[in-house]
This record gives structure tokens, C-alpha cells and sequence, in this order.
């Protein structure tokens, strides 16, 4: 994998092959502290007897070269990290406790190797090769292309000093990128920027932004129930077995309700809440839960999140599991996740919460259903950060 990596980015690039080093090193991602010496004395071996060492200023690793060096407590390392610092005034501090405050931090014009005591180390990786070479090759396409930068705030972090920095960095940056000519996206409101094309740079707080997330399912707390028949608005019960399906005020992880299915026996079926959503194209969603669980059986049974998707003709052509719990809790728990990709054909998803082959009794609440944001389409060579 590596050579291949390593041919591939030549064979693109004006490389000189004289700088191309082969290392012998273990094919784990972590290695020992003696391990990365053997390949770190390859690589500085090769590097002065090339005459290269005040000659270069990157050293790219790629994938199939160790990640990590294990150790104990803060002696654990990078590997990129450490060998940033060879053949160099810091070499010592390799291997050393704590850390090296980077000498090239907040500098401004070009890197000099030499001026700041350090290599700059790069790594070409991913999962597969085939997306190693769609780095290399949107690298190259993306010279000279530009795009807007989404910078947004959320005005609710301004409350506390030790958040509102994140804003004042947003701000910041707008302020240098706008005399510069691009164009920026400058949000101050609570709306969490979304469906944008030709982005070239985008920061933001992800996550911990107070309103990222849109639940797109109807009376996700199992609050309301018009017609009295026991069954949440906007739920429908798939029963199977002997199982029961109901709404209740016995158990609720926020307010003042939940659904409960009950199951008296180890049925080879399930008993299951669902709720049906209509996708919209190219988005992606993710499910989440929780759960109260009283005697639920294992050996095959379980309670889960599912997630179901449908074609035109109403055909399930594509089901997930969540996280499976058995047992009893006596408190609520997370049913972890399940994230929907988007599916050719699929019209519809159909979301709930499963009590599968078990007898016992499980309690579902703050079902949901969020869209996963930032939903943009970036420009090659684009770059991304979330204050996360």
C-alpha cells in the first residue's frame, strides 16, 4: 500500500526520485519506542547520506507507516510528530516527557526548515488506496479554484469569556479573508448555515452549536396521543406474538410520557413503535433513543433502535439495528445510534424502537431523528474546522 501511495503521488507531482526513501518498519499502526528508532535512524541515515538535510523542508509518511509509538502515560508519541524533530537543534527532545512548544506557531511567510529547527511532516492516508489517490489527485485540480468561506457564529457562546473566543476567531478571520476579496458567508444569528455549494473554507461550532440539530420526527416524546387509542400521534404499533404496544405515564425519560411494549414470551418475532419519514435526497440522518429496560430476555432477544427504508412500492429494501440491550436497567440509557446513508430508490425510512424475540418489558422515549449537518458540497482543496 504504501509504495503504491508513494508511486502514485510521483508519478503525479514533480518529484525527485533521489528524495523517495523505502523503510523497513513493523505493519501495525502503533510500534514500540525501539521499533520507531530502527526506522527513524533509516530515515535520518538516508537523508544525510543524500545531502538532503538542509536541503528539504517536508517529510511526507503515508499510509503503512506506523501512526503512534505506545509507552506509558505522556511518553505515548506521534510518530509524524517525532520525526518532525530529527536532524535537527531539537532531536533531543524526542522521546523526551511533555512536549516541544512548536517553533513555527503563529509565524507568518514561508517555512524554512532551517530557520525553524524542524521538518514539516505530512501523511498521505485514508482507508483505501482509491481515496488516497482522490486526495493526491483533487490536490492538484484544485490550484487556482476558489469558493466562499462559511464563518458561523452562534451568538449564544458569547455569554461565557471562555467560549466566546471561538466567536471572536470567526470574526477575526472574516475580517482578514474580506479585504482579500473572497467571499464570505458571515452568520451572527442562531440559524446553523446549511445546503451550500462551492465551499472553499468553513468553520463553525458543529456540534456544540445550540442549534444544529432539527429533529424531523413528529412527538418525539410520546407526549400526545388526540383519539385515545394508546398510541402516540404519528406512531403506528407493528404487534407481534402475544407483544402490547402503549402509551404510558408509568415511565418517561423527559416529561411526562413514554411508549411501553410489553412481551410475555420468547417469540421467534417482534413487537416494535414506528414512524414513517419521507428523505430528502442526498441527506443524510441519524437515530437516536432511550430506553428503560425490565426483564428483557437475552440469548437472541433483545431491545433496539431500527431503521427501515422503503422503496415506491412501500418495499423494505434496506434495514439497521442499533445498539441491542437486554436485561434490566432501572434508569434510562442511551440506544445509541444507526446513521441512514443516502439509498437509490429509497422514498421513505421507517424509524422505531424494536423488542425482538424477548419477553420482559422496555420502556422508548425521545425518539429522534436529526439530519446530519453540515450538509454542504466543498470545492477541491477546500478546508474545515468545528470548534468541537
Amino acid at each position: 500500500m504504501s509504495k503504491n501511495i508513494a508511486d502514485y503521488f510521483v508519478s503525479k507531482r514533480d518529484f525527485p526520485h533521489g528524495n523517495i526513501i523505502n523503510i523497513s518498519a513493523p505493519a501495525g499502526e502503533t510500534v514500540s519506542r525501539a521499533q520507531f528508532d530502527e526506522f527513524r535512524l533509516q530515515i535520518e541515515d538516508n537523508i544525510t547520506r543524500r545531502g538532503l538535510t538542509t536541503k528539504i523542508n517536508f517529510i511526507i509518511t503515508t499510509k503503512g507507516v506506523p501512526l503512534r509509538i505506545s509507552g506509558s502515560g505522556d511518553y505515548k508519541a506521534s510518530v509524524d510528530s517525532e520525526l518532525a524533530l530529527i536532524l535537527g537543534p531539537n532531536k533531543n527532545s524526542i522521546g523526551n516527557l511533555r512536549w516541544l512548544i512548536n517553533p513555527y506557531y503563529n509565524k507568518k511567510g514561508a517555512f524554512d526548515s532551517q530557520k525553524y529547527g524542524m521538518y514539516l511532516v505530512n501523511r498521505l492516508t485514508a482507508y483505501t488506496f482509491d481515496e488516497v489517490k482522490n486526495i493526491i489527485d483533487n490536490a492538484a485540480i484544485s490550484l487556482n479554484v476558489t469558493g466562499k468561506f462559511i464563518l458561523d457564529v452562534d451568538p449564544g457562546r458569547d455569554g461565557s469569556p471562555g467560549y466566546k473566543v471561538g466567536n471572536d476567531w470567526l470574526r477575526s478571520a472574516k475580517n482578514i479573508l474580506t479585504p482579500r476579496g473572497y467571499e464570505i458567508i458571515h452568520d451572527e444569528t442562531n440559524t446553523f448555515i446549511n445546503n451550500i455549494t462551492g465551499v472553499a473554507g468553513y468553520s463553525s461550532w458543529g456540534s456544540n452549536d445550540g442549534h444544529w440539530f432539527s429533529d424531523k420526527l413528529t412527538n418525539s416524546g410520546m407526549e400526545s396521543d388526540s383519539d385515545g387509542n394508546g398510541i402516540p400521534n404519528s406512531w403506528y404499533q407493528v404487534t407481534g406474538g402475544a407483544g402490547t404496544v402503549g402509551r404510558t405515564d408509568e415511565d418517561a425519560y423527559r416529561n411526562s410520557y413514554s411508549v411501553k411494549i410489553n412481551r410475555p414470551a420468547q417469540v421467534d418475532d417482534h413487537t416494535a413503535i414506528f414512524q414513517n419519514f419521507t428523505v430528502e435526497p442526498g441527506s443524510r440522518y441519524y437515530l437516536s433513543g432511550y430506553a428503560n429496560l425490565s426483564g428483557v430476555s437475552g440469548g437472541g432477544g433483545s431491545a433496539h433502535l431500527r431503521i427501515r427504508a422503503h422503496d415506491a412500492q412501500d418495499q423494505i429494501i434496506w434495514m439497521k439495528n442499533g445498539t441491542t440491550r437486554t436485561g434490566t436497567n432501572n434508569n434510562w440509557i442511551s440506544m445509541g445510534q444507526i446513521v441512514f446513508e443516502p439509498i437509490e430508490g429509497v422514498r421513505k425510512i421507517s424509524v422505531g424502537g424494536v423488542l425482538y424475540k424477548s419477553s420482559g418489558t422496555v420502556y422508548f422515549d425521545y425518539i429522534r431523528l436529526n439530519e446530519i449537518r453540515p450538509h454542504l458540497q466543498f470545492v477541491p482543496g477546500a478546508i474545515a474546522e468545528t470548534l468541537v
